[in-house]
């Protein structure tokens, strides 16, 4: 259900490329969505300071970066790593929103959840 949401929330921003830093929550989620969409995903990791996506970001491709919860830096570099890597980043997609993702001006943001929600949901 949250995946065919953001799914569709994104849907507009003609993704082709999905893209999540490589945990297994936002793995899940990002597949899931991916599948609605007809997008493939790709993961982004660091070791030892070298930042990579496990699968390469076509150049001039759509993306999508997808999270549970957006981090300063955990969306600053995911979107300086897909400029890098040739992908063109058009929107940035989250279950719960985030100051972080409120900081963005020059894209496409979508949550399915604000900050206010969640807290209520979880108090």
């Amino acid at each position: 259900m949250l995946a065919r949401a953001l799914a569709e929330l994104t849907r507009d921003s003609g993704p082709e490329v999905l893209v999540v830093w490589n945990t297994c929550d936002e793995a899940v989620l990002a597949n899931a969505v991916a599948f609605h969409l007809g997008a493939t995903v790709s993961r982004a990791s660091e070791a030892e300071g070298v930042l990579t996506f496990n699968e390469p970001i076509g150049q001039g491709a759509h993306v999508v970066a997808v999270a549970t919860q957006w981090s300063d830096r955990r969306l600053e570099v995911l979107r300086r790593l897909v400029s890098g890597n040739g992908g063109r980043l058009v929107a940035v997609a989250a279950v719960l929103a985030s100051d972080a993702q409120a900081a963005v001006t020059d894209l496409t943001t979508t949550a399915l959840l604000s900050e206010h929600e969640a807290k209520g949901r979880t108090q």
